[in-house]
């Protein structure tokens, strides 16, 4: 096998292919499920699937590391990308066996570009709440590559303390799971959404709080990340499938991509800033935001239960 990394061009271009397939896959995706999950019970599958994606994804790793170890090198990483090729053609032959429902040959007709974009701009308007609450509770994403290192860095932990953090990442992920999920389905994915978002506005707040007792404690705010984590995938792909029509759920999804692409770049952005700032500083602006995307997710769920949502 030989490097990659004497053909740089090719990593990105195998790299870009990989994302791109994602991408467009995951716009199918959204429609299936809106088609084949009822309302009621999407709050179950979403978080369902989150809880055992959690043990598993620990487990992928704890594979891949004693691949890694004892197998030798080029043979180790061709060991992985099979494995990896067949657990995907595996997830693929899933979707064969889905009885998808057909869809309405007259919702189904081609449209002309200027018909379809001007759907685009009506569901870009429906999407506008969401996608302002998606941003600003993505605050909670920016800082949560750092909260190894601030562990790290200020309050001393050892280099043991990541597979603690991890394990209680992972918990966290798989307990709320079933939270979300209930609430989902209980009271709405908006009234989920306000939940997430506290408990999202007081994770920095608290790292900061807890670090003068030692990194121990920092556990908390890592079962606390897992559970935001997975609580933001349940509770917007709910919300996403709850606005958009039947017949649009790709347009919806595809939309719902590209309008949150900033998040990519806010780690990035705090990398740059704690150049010349504190992590405490840090925490805190990202709390303020996550606070705002909670105020914002909060007046959406009243305007919801008084009847006073945008139409379509």
């Amino acid at each position: 096998m030989s490097n990659l990394s004497h053909w740089p061009g090719l990593s990105w271009l195998c790299w870009s292919f990989f994302y791109a397939g994602g991408g467009l896959g995951n716009i199918p995706y959204t429609d299936i499920i809106g088609k084949i999950i009822p309302p009621g019970r999407r709050g179950a599958f979403f978080g369902g699937k989150e809880a055992l994606a959690g043990p598993l994804a620990m487990g992928a790793a704890l594979a891949a590391r004693q691949i890694l170890a004892h197998v030798p090198y080029p043979n180790n990483y061709a060991f992985l990308f099979g494995l990896a090729a067949l657990a995907l053609t595996i997830a693929s032959l899933g979707f064969w066996v889905i009885r998808e429902p057909p869809g309405d040959a007259e919702q189904q007709r081609a449209q002309s570009w200027g018909v379809y974009w001007q759907g685009i701009k009506k569901a870009s308007q429906r999407l506008k709440t969401l996608i302002i609450i998606e941003l600003l509770t993505g605050f909670s994403l920016m800082v949560l590559p750092f909260y190894v290192v601030y562990a790290q860095d200020r309050v001393g932990a050892p280099p043991e303390a990541i597979g603690w953090f991890l394990f209680a990442q992972v918990s966290g992920g798989v307990a709320a799971n079933f939270l979300w999920a209930r609430l989902v389905d209980r009271v709405g994915s908006r009234w989920m959404l306000v939940s997430c978002a506290v408990v999202s506005t007081l994770t920095p707040l608290l790292a900061i709080a807890l670090a003068p007792l030692g990194w121990p404690y920092l556990m908390l705010i890592f079962f606390l990340v897992g559970a935001t984590f997975n609580g933001r995938k349940v509770g917007f792909q709910s919300a996403l499938l709850e606005l958009a029509p039947a017949a649009k759920r790709a347009t919806y999804a595809g939309i719902n991509v590209i309008l949150i692409l900033p998040l990519a770049f806010l780690s990035l952005g705090a990398g740059l800033f704690l150049r010349g700032f504190s992590y405490t500083t840090l925490f805190i602006i990202a709390a303020v935001f996550i606070a705002a995307g909670a105020i914002v997710a909060r007046q959406w769920a009243v305007q919801v239960q008084e009847g006073r949502e945008l139409k379509s």
